[in-house]
């Protein structure tokens, strides 16, 4: 339970992040030069589809055995590519040719963006609702683990009380009260009868 919150859930959740981060950057990278005309505006979607490529390459791997974030990560990876197909790239080609702001655009790639941001939503919800739900798995791992601890040990100490017990019935008392016989006639009482009790050992004592 451990390993699935801390091994998997939590890089997960993680890379998800970034991954909405470098889809940000890019939406963002793409407007600014849009605008702007500043080739320098387009160095944040160069680095955003770099860093969703390697939000991807580290996303995937963790995503295996949960199918529905992999399904909604694949819906982001498709309206992603559809985005940059029909709105970025067909933008920064027109603003990099007549050199002139590309104004009217920035409404269909916003409602484009949008899709892709409400898939993104999906997938770090489910990616969420995956974590509670193991770390609920684990708490309540914990608690069995830490009940089974406390059993054994009420086990253990019932086993030392009764062991206690036993030997205290079957040896001590018994030695004891030979010790006490004992005392009386070496005292002088030689008409003093002797208590057979206790194991056969001590009895044969």
């Amino acid at each position: 339970a451990r390993n699935r919150v801390v091994q998997k859930l939590d890089p997960a959740a993680y890379q998800a992040s970034q991954l909405y981060v470098a889809l940000l950057n890019q939406e963002t990278g793409v407007r600014g030069y849009a605008l702007s005309t500043r080739h320098s505006f387009l160095q944040p979607y160069y680095a955003g589809v770099a860093g969703e490529q390697k939000a991807l390459g580290r996303l995937r791997p963790v995503l295996a055995g949960l199918p529905t974030a992999r399904g909604e990560l694949a819906q982001v990876i498709r309206k992603a590519q559809d985005w940059r197909a029909s709105y970025a790239a067909p933008t920064i080609h027109q603003v990099a040719t007549t050199g002139q702001p590309a104004v009217g655009s920035n409404l269909r790639g916003r409602a484009d963006f949008d899709a892709i941001r409400s898939s993104m939503t999906s997938l770090q919800g489910d990616i969420s609702a995956q974590r509670r739900s193991s770390a609920a798995a684990l708490r309540s791992a914990a608690s069995t683990l830490n009940g089974s601890f406390i059993g054994i040990a009420a086990g253990l100490l019932l086993v030392v009380i009764l062991l206690t017990v036993g030997v205290r019935n079957a040896a001590i008392r018994p030695l004891a009260r030979l010790a006490g016989d004992v005392r009386e006639i070496a005292d002088g009482d030689f008409g003093h009868q002797l208590t057979r009790s206790g194991p056969r050992e001590v009895r044969d004592l």
